[in-house]
C-alpha cells in the first residue's frame, strides 16, 4: 500500500532545519551514479539512505515524491535547482587535512 508521505518524511529527518552543507551531503548520498541529480530510479531507494531498514517507494510513491521535488519538471532533482557537483576524492582529502589540530 502507499503510504509514504514526502511532506512528513522530510519533518522525520528534519532536512528543513538543516544547513546547506548538511542537505548537500544527504543530496550525495541519495545521488548513487554522481550525476549531479537524484533520478527516478535513486529517489525510488531514499528509505534507505536513511534507514537501513528502509523500504523501497512504491511507484507510484515515487513519481508522487519526484513530482513534488522536481522544480524545472526535468524529471529529476538537484540540489537547490542547480546541479550539484559532488567533490572530489582531492577535496575531501583537503577538507580532512585542513581541520584545525586539537589542543590539548
Amino acid at each position: 500500500a502507499d503510504s509514504f508521505d514526502h511532506k512528513k518524511f522530510f519533518e522525520m529527518v528534519g532536512l528543513k532545519a538543516k544547513s546547506a552543507d548538511d542537505v548537500k551531503k544527504a543530496f550525495h548520498v541519495l545521488d548513487a551514479d554522481n550525476s549531479g541529480f537524484i533520478e527516478e530510479e535513486e529517489l525510488k531507494f531514499v528509505l534507505k539512505g536513511f534507514a537501513t531498514d528502509g523500504r523501497d517507494l512504491t511507484d507510484k510513491e515515487t513519481k508522487a515524491f519526484l513530482q513534488a521535488a522536481d522544480k524545472d519538471g526535468d524529471g529529476k532533482i538537484g540540489v537547490d535547482g542547480e546541479i550539484y557537483t559532488p567533490p572530489t576524492q582531492n577535496q575531501e582529502e583537503r577538507q580532512i587535512t585542513l581541520r584545525p589540530a586539537e589542543t590539548l
